[in-house]
């Protein structure tokens, strides 16, 4: 579903991740983890297409995404929860969910109000809310509704970049919950998360990165099994999911 080939990106002069080779296949979800600074984000963002590669290819379905603007790879089925959520604030939750949709080819009534439905289920809190600006909804609240606003693409694959950033353990647990579901329907994802722990406990298969490069790779409980990556990425954090 998604390939990655020979990836090197950056900003300016300087690329910040080096020959990557990744492969996503459809239904799995694959976790990317590692020290700050080690490519992470950069690799989203390149997958993604807010940053342009200096090297290599990014291959949806068999589209080449090279070169290709967001809205472009949008179209095409990729959805991205970025750092930070990045909501429009000063409108409603509706509004940003409708907004999710905004890209898509199959914009009918029909469609959209099944997705709709679909997320407002997954997402009940959401429905709670779902006249409130999201600007004035709590962290999870607008970790739940960044995800729920990709889902409204439809996409055929999903990139979420640090879902339980800023955020209380209860309410980690509970995006992940959330994950786990998604996980278990089908949907293909990848999960940056600096919680290693937490990503490698609902991941497929894992990548490690470190200094712009793939060090590691295999099946997620393998990983989290691995002394070597116990040590070095999965100490200090209070949740533990089973």
């Amino acid at each position: 579903m998604l390939t990655i080939e020979k990836l090197s990106a950056g900003y300016g002069r300087a690329d910040v991740i080096h020959n990557l080779d990744m492969k996503v296949h459809q239904g799995q979800l694959v976790c990317l983890i590692g020290g700050n600074g080690a490519g992470k984000t950069t690799t989203l963002r390149t997958i993604s297409g807010m940053l342009r590669p200096s090297g290599g290819r990014v291959l949806l379905d068999g589209h080449d995404l090279r070169g290709l603007p967001s809205h472009r790879v949008s179209a095409l089925g990729l959805a991205h929860v970025p750092e930070g959520r990045k909501l429009f604030g000063s409108l409603s939750v509706m509004d940003n969910l409708r907004l999710g949709a905004f890209a898509r080819k199959d914009r009918v009534r029909g469609a959209l109000s099944f997705d709709l439905d679909f997320v407002l289920e997954v997402f009940p809190l959401l429905r709670e809310r779902r006249s409130q600006q999201a600007g004035t909804l709590s962290g999870g609240e607008q970790q739940m509704l960044a995800i729920a606003r990709a889902l409204m693409a439809r996409p055929q694959v999903m990139v979420l970049d640090e879902p339980s950033l800023g955020l209380a353990p209860k309410l980690i647990a509970e995006v992940y919950a959330i994950i786990a579901r998604l996980r278990a329907e089908g949907r293909t994802m990848v999960i940056v998360e600096q919680f290693a722990n937490l990503a490698l406990a609902v991941a497929d298969h894992a990548y490690v990165m470190a200094n712009g490069c793939i060090v590691r790779e295999g099946p997620a409980r393998q990983l989290r099994d691995d002394e070597s990556v116990r040590n070095a990425y999965l100490g200090g954090h209070p949740l533990e999911l089973a």
